[in-house]
């Protein structure tokens, strides 16, 4: 009973806790939207069931527990990649999940095999009856085991989904320069950083640099990262009152090589009055226009994970029935993600704190909660079909699940907003 009921446990918390975060990128997978992720998995699950179960003509295993315990294995291997998401790719789910069905009909169908085999006659019934309740069990316990973690992957799988990090690295770009990079500021002072010191590295990685953001409700924000910040609070008394892309500038101009950068032929333009994210585009895109950028085909832009996918989808329509059809990439440069310390709270999985620009955790959890009604597309939202600020998003069943979930579990008075 006990290998049965530990493999009944494993693949119930995969299958109903931990496979609906198990999302990528839709252009590295056969999918065109999030929704077909989870379908696809229970279907590749079913069909290695179906092998193993159908296999005791064939051969027969008499030792459960290995089995047992490589189930356990493919559960540390999927909820770690939740996450830390190291996977690099879907294909390897697909074929940990069509062994985790293996695994599991395999247990599963031996299990009464060596019952029937083993148990005499007149006991053998009440031994087939009594052996059921592991799986009965085994769904049971599994569903107490992933409420405590439910919160957790369910945060995780917000942040990585509106961080829409379809490119994180800098440097992992072509040798081809992209038309464009604009840098939409905020308080996470590491965009600025890790942006500067790529253009420093390889000057010829953009034609033009957009430093973008005049003076809104988050520029305090930002003036407080400058003073906490142990290399940038040097100009911390010159940088109250500016607008956020001239504290970019500021911190470009003191802190690295501006004249190394503009050499090799990268121009860079300040965008000084947009206070949102819809602004943040349209004068963008009117400060290109005045310096004659007009054939623009790339572009990747830097902004807060929390709004990564919304700015994406704000620039893709702005530029809806331009000239050029315009490839924006993502480049959130980090992915903020959680984990429960020690003391049974929420932190960070990073070398960030506070003070360096990320949130605290309460601010965390109601900018990722009020971002999902923004990015629908139904009347509330910022859709076609609703306020028309946004291109169309896709938003993945599994994160609309997690997005209810949260709200009902922590609550959240700016998810109407």
């Amino acid at each position: 009973m006990l290998p049965l009921l530990v493999v009944f446990v494993s693949e119930y918390v995969i299958n109903q806790g931990v496979s609906p975060t198990l999302l990528f990128p839709l252009y590295t997978t056969p999918f065109k939207n999030f929704r077909a992720f989870y379908p696809a998995y229970n279907a590749i699950y079913q069909v290695g069931v179906f092998i193993s179960r159908s296999s005791t003509p064939f051969f027969r295993v008499h030792h459960l527990y290995l089995p047992a315990i490589l189930q356990m294995v493919n559960l540390a291997i999927l909820t770690t990649h939740s996450l830390f998401n190291y996977i690099p790719n879907v294909y390897i789910v697909f074929a940990i999940i069509f062994w985790e069905g293996l695994l599991g009909g395999l247990v599963y169908v031996n299990t009464f095999a060596e019952i029937a085999d083993r148990v005499p006659e007149e006991e053998r019934e009440f031994s087939l009856g009594a052996t059921t309740v592991s799986d009965s069990a085994g769904i049971c316990i599994a569903g107490f085991l992933s409420m405590p973690w439910e919160v957790l992957l369910y945060i995780n799988l917000l942040a990585q989904f509106l961080s829409d990090a379809q490119l994180q690295d800098l440097s992992s770009t072509s040798d081809n320069p992209v038309d464009c990079i604009v840098i939409c500021a905020s308080a996470i002072l590491d965009q600025a950083t890790t942006l500067f010191t790529a253009l420093t590295r390889r000057p010829s990685l953009a034609k033009y640099l957009v430093l973008c953001g005049g003076i809104g409700h988050s520029t305090q924000l930002l003036y407080e990262a400058v003073r906490c910040h142990e290399r940038y609070s040097k100009i911390y008394n010159e940088i109250v009152g500016l607008p956020e892309a001239r504290v970019l500038e500021r911190i470009l101009d003191s802190f690295f090589d501006r004249a190394a950068i503009t050499a090799q032929g990268c121009q860079i333009l300040i965008e000084d009055r947009s206070t949102n994210c819809g602004q943040n585009a349209s004068f963008t895109r009117k400060v290109l226009e005045d310096a004659a950028v007009c054939d623009m085909k790339t572009c990747i832009i830097v902004q807060d994970p929390t709004m990564m996918l919304r700015t994406r989808a704000t620039f893709e329509r702005i530029y809806e029935g331009g000239p050029c059809n315009v490839l924006f990439t993502s480049c959130p440069v980090i992915v903020p993600r959680v984990k429960v310390d020690s003391n049974g709270c929420l932190v960070y999985r990073s070398t960030f704190d506070c003070a360096a620009g990320l949130w605290t955790q309460q601010r965390f959890l109601e900018l990722i909660l009020g971002e999902i009604p923004r990015l629908r597309d139904d009347e509330q939202g910022y859709g076609p079909k609703g306020r028309g600020f946004i291109a169309h998003v896709d938003i993945p069943a599994a994160v609309e699940e997690a997005w209810l979930r949260l709200v009902n579990t922590v609550g959240n008075s700016r998810q109407m907003q």
